[in-house]
């Protein structure tokens, strides 16, 4: 059995938002981290359409606020913040902080495909394409650890130096990252339940309420497979794009088709005019996902 764990958040829910500037004591979240493109209705039709050897789709928000309205919870898990992640953490506004926490949520499948909300299914997809038996299909590239201020960057070679100290493993390569590609990654409960036995002593001196290089991201839980050499190198077949006007022709023509069984659409800080795109991306998803699904009420 294999769950869908997707992560999201709707920064239109007033509630969020009190919340947000009261822990932050701003009242300007960054655009591009929280915005919302009201596409994950077609994530969901497209688990639906593609995925269909899924058990549970999995949706963690941070309270009922956030649950959408048309989300079918007889059909659809929700978790809660709350329901894995120690109270004196919450809230938060760090996607670092929630995944840290993966590991104490129960009832999780024995393997788990999870899902930024940016991550669309688009073409068919068979269990086989993300695990050979029980053990996942993860494909690292190898990266210079950026000397600037890319979080993102830093937070993987903080997962790593935490995942081989855990494993007391020689330290890796200064100056140097490992990290899986950009899309859906494949877990598995034995790999969430090590790295809560091997790190959950070590995880909460990571943790802030906004994002920081010390944190440590989703990929603590690939490490502890790549560090353990279980896992097999092989990925879908996928795309990303930075999501601009100057790249959606070339979306648009992805999502279409089935050419790719995955597409990543990265939110960007270059976008002219939002809601005319927003607009136009949903109009493409809706051509592609025209009907509502059993997620769906």
């Amino acid at each position: 059995m294999i769950d869908a764990l997707i992560t999201y958040v709707n920064c239109a829910d007033q509630l969020w938002y009190r919340e947000y500037a009261i822990k932050t004591k701003t009242h300007n979240p960054t655009p591009t981290r929280f915005r919302s493109w009201g596409t994950l209705r077609y994530l969901i039709r497209g688990i639906a359409e593609y995925m269909p050897f899924i058990r549970n789709i999995v949706l963690v928000v941070s309270g009922p606020s956030q649950v959408p309205v048309w989300i079918n919870q007889e059909n659809v898990r929700v978790v809660y913040h709350k329901d894995f992640i120690p109270a004196k953490y919450l809230p938060t506004f760090n996607s670092c902080t929630i995944e840290s926490f993966f590991w104490n949520i129960p009832n999780l499948a024995d393997k788990i495909i999870y899902f930024n909300d940016d991550m669309f299914p688009t073409g068919p997809m068979s269990e086989e394409d993300f695990f050979t038996d029980d053990i996942p299909h993860i494909k690292f590239s190898k990266l210079e650890l950026s000397k600037t201020a890319n979080l993102y960057r830093h937070q993987c070679r903080s997962g790593m130096d935490l995942m081989t100290t855990a494993l007391n493993l020689p330290e890796w390569q200064e100056g140097q990252i490992i990290r899986p590609y950009h899309i859906t990654t494949a877990l598995t409960k034995e790999g969430l339940n090590a790295v809560g036995e091997l790190c959950g002593d070590l995880i909460p001196d990571t943790i802030s309420t906004l994002r920081a290089s010390t944190n440590v991201n989703q990929y603590i839980y690939a490490y502890w497979h790549y560090f353990t050499d279980n896992y097999i190198s092989e990925t879908i077949k996928y795309n990303y794009f930075e999501l601009m006007e100057t790249t959606f022709p070339e979306i648009a023509d992805t999502i279409a088709t089935t050419t790719y069984q995955m597409v990543c659409l990265n939110d960007s800080d270059k976008i002219k005019d939002y809601p005319k795109l927003r607009q136009r991306l949903i109009q493409t998803f809706e051509k592609k996902f025209p009907n509502k699904c059993k997620y769906e009420i």
